[in-house]
């Protein structure tokens, strides 16, 4: 019997690893592809790097990361369906080659299956971000004073959880100067797109300001602790986002909450099209999925089951459908 595979520490193992999963399990290209993608993605979120380390609590972690994404509008729930199918691969493989006993992840049960868009409870309100500001305050510990100051940017500048954990001192020190916080690549912006955040208040410049203090003092060149990593980091704010919903009996909260908070006001001030570009969104279903939160924060909910029925019904009829391909053959005739 050849010897297994375990290790997925960088991008080329994953890839070997995925072709061995995939093999056994006689799946094709497309499913090695997925797999890949979910072994790269559980390494960031968890920071585990062989199959042997994979335990139920890392499976929830990354379950909890694709919630994110998916209430953040960054996947769409056909994608996400894709990716559970590919992890649940995974786990079956580790359980019949390593004599491990772990769980498959049903979709549905999570609430990430297909079907009709479902609004979650999105925004953070204020009595609960300061309950968790002060819980992680009063911790002696630098990872949780470090996650304090991240959270407050998240929520007063619309930064992603990324962006927050590693911005840089000098983009700090340039925005109290400029007045605009540029935020590019190493920040750790989605996919390296750079982009510019105005400071209109008062509280954006505080929550900078203290931020750069605390890094400064404790000889940070961003909101990660010396000697720490961005993963071990991520995977911390994992764990003690999950010991404060336990130790106060509340349900799940996602790692975007307070970004979709500053993106709801700056909609509401400014309209739709400059909060997302704002917070940084680019893409098509992100855009529809966030315009669908602030029309359900905006309209009453029979108003909104309504409205988001009879536009689906518009864009699915035949007729919609044959004016989109006779408009297509014509544009298609003009290229040629």
């Amino acid at each position: 019997m050849p010897k297994i595979q375990t290790r997925f520490k960088n991008v080329l193992q994953s890839s070997h690893v995925a072709r061995q999963i995939a093999q056994d399990q006689h799946r094709g290209s497309q499913t090695e592809n997925l797999i890949e993608t979910v072994l790269n993605q559980l390494r960031e979120a968890t920071g585990v790097r062989s199959l042997k380390q994979i335990d139920q609590d890392d499976v929830r972690a990354y379950i909890d990361t694709l919630t994110d994404r998916l209430n953040a509008g960054e996947l769409s729930s056909a994608t996400t369906s894709t990716y559970i199918s590919a992890l649940n691969d995974v786990i079956r493989y580790v359980d019949e080659h390593l004599n491990k006993t772990l769980e498959t992840v049903s979709a549905q049960e999570y609430g990430l299956s297909k079907g009709e868009f479902k609004f979650h409870y999105d925004t953070v309100p204020q009595d609960f971000y300061d309950r968790y500001k002060e819980f992680l305050s009063s911790k002696d510990d630098i990872r949780a004073q470090s996650l304090a100051h991240s959270v407050e940017l998240q929520r007063e500048l619309g930064l992603r959880l990324r962006e927050s954990v590693r911005i840089k001192q000098e983009a700090i020190i340039s925005a109290l100067k400029t007045n605009i916080l540029h935020i590019d690549k190493n920040d750790g912006t989605k996919g390296g797109q750079a982009r510019d955040i105005p400071l209109k208040y008062d509280s954006q410049r505080e929550a900078l300001q203290s931020a750069l203090s605390f890094m400064q003092s404790n000889n940070m060149s961003a909101l990660i602790p010396s000697g720490k990593i961005q993963k071990q980091q991520l995977y911390y704010v994992q764990n003690i986002r999950r010991a404060f919903n336990r130790i106060n009996n509340i349900e799940k909260m996602d790692n975007h909450g307070n970004r979709k908070h500053f993106l709801s006001n700056e909609a509401k001030k400014y309209g739709l099209k400059y909060a997302t570009e704002e917070a940084g969104h680019h893409r098509k279903d992100a855009m529809s999925r966030i315009l669908k939160i602030i029309l359900y924060l905006f309209l009453d909910e029979k108003i909104y089951k309504k409205l988001i029925t009879y536009t689906f019904n518009i864009c699915c009829s035949p007729l919609y459908r044959n004016f989109k391909e006779c408009h297509y053959r014509k544009l298609r005739k003009k290229q040629l």
